[in-house]
């Protein structure tokens, strides 16, 4: 191996003097993977498989290993050093190489949503939930809590997880009932499920906590998801009170008590035009005095549940979103900062995981049960006939829902995408509601979910050839840096 480390250096540093001996007949077993993606800056090339990606970098002979595969189906002499590299990192692959799907399976866990109270003291100007179909007086009764919870974990395979999400409007607005469906499944309901795992989520914009909670959560080990969109200046223009009110030192009040209290908790900033220009403030102030180690910064969702579209008005520049990304993604993993959704480019592939759908929506995976127990299969289609799924209260109503149509390579664009596979196509609410809806809206969401996917795509395979990030790969030389150190292609 040392041997043919000296020989493939040498190719490439004295590259400008070697020519290609090419025969147009020439046939083997071999080719250049369809999902290749090649990125070149500051004199260097990256090459990856965006469907099984162990990035590769070159900082020397990038004319010859371009001129190499461009010309790859006409040369007569491989250069096995080279090519025995390139099949290494899957640049070069089978020809019979093929994506393998997993077939729908029962087996599962589930995250139930729970519209434990749907009416909320805020006034989001970005809120997700109608007015029509979604937003109400109603709160959940335990009876309902209860049959929910059961006919789902009947559901959930052995070793699998039924995570129970308290949500609203703002669920912490009838907290009394989170504190006794607890209380029943801690006594009850897992005696009932001993070989399945359960989990515990409230999402709430945190202007409501009492102590009684905050033990809640402590002793129960919830997870917990708030809101701010930024420092005051920022969330003040987004999320205010009913009556006009700054909510913003209540929610931070709050968000420190959690954090004292050592409970699992993530912060989202939703990104739109009023906070695109601070991101890095933004990112910097939840890092360093909220100490927040879970951040997110999602994209907004152009239209709500009652198919009402969000003001253009709000939409976020594209390229301050990606610069954002390309300045902080890195530097989040050195700050020990979980930022999402882009961090989960770099698990995706790290550990190669693929998604076939943009969320567990389209594959029975997530269900939401409304305060009467009507069932949707997210969050925003409650209310909408078509996708009305039963009642918890009737017997012979089961957690099952399944959407082939959503399936990555069912999608229009989507599915001659070298990316797909691990972008999955985003948020499905792009399809089933915005398609149709807003030609304008659906493009921007669209082309913005493609950027932001594919600039932490590549940002993440640059960071791992030069070694910016270190990551167990486990004992295998997943990942190689082929700049020349001391006349040695060095490999992670």
């Amino acid at each position: 191996m040392q041997n043919a480390v000296y020989r493939l250096y040498w190719k490439l540093h004295l590259s400008s003097i070697i020519s290609l001996k090419i025969d147009t007949s020439m046939e083997d077993n071999f080719k250049l993977s369809q999902y290749l993606e090649k990125d070149i800056r500051d004199g260097r090339m990256l090459l990856v498989n965006c469907s099984n990606p162990r990035p590769l970098m070159f900082s020397d002979g990038i004319d010859y290993v371009q001129r190499y595969i461009d010309d790859y189906d006409k040369i007569k002499n491989r250069d096995m050093d080279l090519e025995d590299l390139l099949k290494k990192h899957k640049i070069i692959v089978d020809k019979e190489d093929s994506i393998i799907k997993p077939s729908p399976s029962d087996k599962k866990s589930i995250a139930l949503y729970l519209l434990i109270n749907q009416s909320c003291n805020l006034d989001c100007i970005y809120c997700l939930a109608g007015k029509e179909k979604y937003k109400s007086n109603k709160k959940m009764s335990f009876e309902v809590a209860i049959q929910a919870i059961e006919k789902a974990a009947r559901e959930i395979t052995e070793n699998d997880t039924l995570q129970i999400i308290f949500f609203g409007g703002e669920p912490l607005l009838n907290n009394s009932i989170i504190h006794k469906i607890v209380k029943a499944v801690n006594t009850d309901i897992k005696n009932k499920f001993p070989k399945i795992k359960f989990h515990f989520h409230v999402t709430t914009n945190l202007t409501k906590l009492n102590q009684q909670d905050i033990d809640l959560f402590k002793n129960n080990n919830f997870s917990l998801l708030s809101n701010l969109d930024g420092r005051q200046i920022e969330h003040d223009k987004t999320r205010l009170y009913l009556n006009g009110k700054s909510s913003f030192s209540k929610t931070y009040k709050n968000v420190k008590e959690i954090s004292r209290n050592d409970i699992n908790l993530a912060i989202r900033a939703t990104i739109t035009s009023l906070n695109i220009d601070t991101l890095d403030e933004i990112y910097n102030y939840f890092k360093d005095d909220l100490e927040i180690k879970f951040q997110g910064f999602p994209m907004l969702i152009p239209i709500d549940s009652d198919g009402q579209i969000i003001s253009q008005e709000l939409y976020p520049d594209i390229e301050k979103f990606k610069n954002f990304v390309k300045n902080n993604l890195i530097n989040s993993i050195k700050d020990g900062v979980y930022l999402s959704p882009m961090i989960e480019v770099l698990e995706s592939i790290v550990f190669n995981y693929k998604q076939f759908y943009g969320c567990g929506m389209a594959i029975g995976n997530t269900f939401v049960v409304c305060a009467e127990g009507e069932v949707y299969p997210c969050i925003y289609l409650v209310g909408n006939d078509k996708y009305y799924i039963g009642n918890v209260n009737d017997s012979s109503m089961q957690f099952k829902y399944y959407s082939p149509e959503l399936e990555i390579d069912e999608i229009e664009n989507c599915n001659i995408c070298k990316y797909r596979y691990f972008c999955g196509s985003g948020c499905l609410i792009c399809e089933i509601m915005l398609k149709d809806k807003d030609k304008k809206a659906y493009e921007y969401f669209r082309n913005l979910t493609c950027e932001l996917f594919k600039v932490s795509f590549i940002e993440v395979c640059w960071a791992l050839c030069e070694q910016r990030i270190n990551i167990n790969d486990s004992g295998e030389n997943m990942f190689h840096n082929c700049k020349i150190n001391d006349k040695v292609i060095t490999k992670r």
